[in-house]
């Protein structure tokens, strides 16, 4: 049975369930609320909430019982590089996600000092999503000099890689294998340009089967992104707008997008081939 809702009062919406189960918020928190019924104040509606077994009440409240706040002290040095630590659900957001654990957290924190920079971090298969600092970035061009950056950050959803949106602080990233083997990857954070040349056999983008945005800047040589079905049109549409290439190159995409492109009847996706031509870029699949 899905939760149920009525007008009372003539005015007031509320929402119930029956049968023994609970409602409960449907947003991630350490605080879960129980109700048979509520009625919803104005700026909630009934997505809010979710209903759950007593069995699954059960489990939820077991996990709440285990959460305990984190220390002061490394509050406060999160939220002085700009994490937020939500007193209201007990998690910290960074990049988007918000429900990061302090453990989650503090494994987060560890690899700030450790990685991306140091690509042999035993941790960066755990992570969600990384704590973007400047220090290892030369000031004289914003590259980031080491291979394999992200390569098997194979739990991330998010990876920002800037700490600015606009090109003339455009992140310079080793192209080698630079975000290989991210396989659940959904957005890159930030404007970053491939300061390299890279092979089909270092591909930066390999195994990036769910990445569907980010912000490529200054593309000078031939990429793929033969992995990547859900790539997005303002992804490339970008990629191509704010190319620097001197010579003719060729974007290679994952079948799906390809067929997107070719279809005239697609006029934004099918747009992609004049404005490519006229920057003597090529669209290719690999079928």
């Amino acid at each position: 049975m899905a939760i149920q809702s009525r007008i009372v009062n003539n005015s007031f919406t509320e929402i119930y369930v029956g049968g023994g189960n609970s409602i409960t918020q449907s947003a991630q928190t350490n605080f879960h609320k129980f109700y048979t019924r509520r009625i919803l104040t104005p700026t909630e509606n009934i997505s809010d909430y979710k209903e759950v077994t007593a069995s699954e009440r059960a489990a939820i409240e077991a996990a709440d019982a285990k959460w305990k706040a984190p220390d002061t002290e490394f509050v406060k040095q999160c939220e002085y590089e700009g994490i937020v630590y939500n007193r209201i659900t007990g998690f910290f957001e960074l990049n988007g996600l918000k429900d990061i654990s302090t453990s989650e957290m503090r494994l987060i924190w560890l690899n700030r000092q450790q990685a991306p920079w140091n690509v042999m971090s035993s941790n960066r298969g755990q992570l969600r999503t990384n704590l973007f600092i400047a220090s290892p970035i030369t000031s004289s061009n914003n590259q980031i000099k080491v291979d394999c950056l992200f390569d098997s950050y194979s739990s991330a959803t998010v990876i920002n890689v800037s700490n600015s949106n606009d090109s003339i602080h455009a992140t310079k990233i080793a192209g080698v294998y630079a975000f290989n083997n991210c396989g659940v990857l959904e957005e890159i954070l930030g404007v970053f340009s491939l300061y390299n040349e890279v092979s089909t056999t270092t591909h930066p983008f390999s195994r990036c089967y769910n990445l569907h945005k980010l912000q490529l800047l200054g593309l000078q040589w031939s990429v793929s992104f033969k992995d990547s079905p859900n790539l997005s049109l303002d992804s490339l549409d970008f990629m191509v707008a704010r190319a620097s290439n001197s010579k003719p190159i060729t974007i290679t995409v994952h079948p799906d997008v390809y067929a997107k492109i070719q279809d005239e009847t697609n006029t934004e996706w099918h747009a992609l081939l004049a404005a490519g031509a006229a920057k003597q870029i090529t669209f290719a699949t690999t079928e």
